[in-house]
């Protein structure tokens, strides 16, 4: 039922912003499983799981081009 939810979600969601957008979220489930799995079913978090979610997390970041941002009163004149 729940991957249902899941597929009507991600294509309502290209509706309402971009693909590379939604989909970059969509990808952030295994950490959400991680951390549920943790929470609510006790499941132990390694020292690898932690590294590698880390890594994943960054990977994600780098795809999805997130770029930090300078405010306005920091750039240069």
């Amino acid at each position: 039922m729940f991957i249902v939810f899941n597929w009507v979600f991600l294509f309502e969601s290209y509706e309402n912003t971009s693909i590379s957008v939604a989909t970059a979220v969509h990808h952030t489930q295994p950490f959400h499983v991680v951390l549920l799995g943790a929470l609510l079913f006790r499941e132990r978090l390694t020292a690898a799981k932690v590294g590698w979610i880390a890594v994943a997390f960054a990977g994600l970041v780098l795809v999805s081009g997130v770029t930090p941002e300078t405010s306005p009163a920091a750039a240069p004149t």
